[in-house]
């Protein structure tokens, strides 16, 4: 049982080591993919993008001094870890009008900007009409989330000030990107990051609360599941999967370290079992 639960451990330290190799791989070629928590940095609100009926609108035109803003750095054709944001916001967007607390279009305004240069505004207004659909019983969701489209060089300046680093492989077609959302102040300044693809009503509603009085949060804790690396094309979510696979073999090697310290120890106590009985004998 000891040599077989020995190879089972190395075997387990293999599989890691492999992880290891495997991991440069999943990583944008093309740069470091990461979002870098810039508190207290303005966005430039003179940025231009086309909105979901393709009218051409400033970034500070969702800004109006009076109401904080969570941005969204998507993509809208992805059917992973961007339409799980989506579907997490709506979800926490529509708990907040049913709590009575916080209003999408009253109280806080949501802007999706999208990180591939080559959706469209007909693209976004689809992803809006799904989004409303959702959030029917919400009269002002309309006025209070908007779909964002455009260039590569109207998109560097935001998503720069955002900390938000992404990028795209033209040989695998590939856009590398992060997951996580900010909320700014009235004015225009990062208040609060969240990372991942969840945020629970409750701690959003609080950063709201906090960037409605133009204050600036505290640093988010990197979460392990919050980057992801997904294919435009086949819409594959390799960095979610290899983090698990990672995780899974760091306690599947935790485990059978403990579970060979536990046979040690009951093979211990029963020598010195065996001892001291002999030795009882022999007095």
């Amino acid at each position: 049982m000891r040599r077989f639960l020995l190879l089972v451990f190395g075997f387990g330290l293999a599989t890691g080591a492999a992880f290891g190799q495997i991991e440069p791989i999943l990583k944008n070629p093309v740069g470091n993919v990461s979002i870098t928590q810039r508190l207290g940095a303005q966005v430039p609100l003179d940025a231009t993008f086309q909105d979901e009926s393709g009218k051409t609108v400033t970034l500070g035109s969702f800004f109006d001094g009076k109401k904080p803003v969570v941005m969204m750095p998507v993509y809208y054709r992805c059917k992973q870890a961007c339409a799980v944001e989506l579907d997490q916001m709506v979800q926490s967007v529509a708990e907040l009008q049913q709590q009575k607390v916080m209003l999408i279009g009253k109280d806080f305004t949501v802007v999706c900007i999208s990180i591939d240069p080559q959706e469209t505004p007909q693209i976004a207004s689809d992803r809006k009409a799904d989004v409303l659909a959702e959030l029917r019983d919400c009269p002002t969701a309309g006025d209070g989330w908007h779909f964002l489209t455009g260039s590569v060089a109207q998109l560097d300046p935001v998503v720069t000030a955002l900390g938000f680093r992404y990028g795209y492989d033209a040989k695998s077609d590939r856009i590398d990107h992060s997951a996580g959302i900010m909320v700014l102040t009235p004015q225009g300044k990062i208040s609060q990051y969240f990372y991942g693809a969840t945020f629970e009503p409750r701690p959003l509603r609080d950063a709201l609360a906090l960037a409605d009085e133009a204050k600036i949060g505290r640093k988010a804790q990197v979460f392990l599941f919050g980057c992801v690396v997904m294919d435009p094309v086949t819409h594959h979510l390799s960095a979610n999967i290899m983090a698990i696979t990672r995780l899974a073999g760091v306690l599947f090697v935790l485990g059978i370290g403990a579970a060979m310290l536990q046979m040690n120890l009951t093979a211990r106590r029963r020598e010195q079992r065996i001892l001291g009985g002999l030795n009882e004998k022999l007095l």
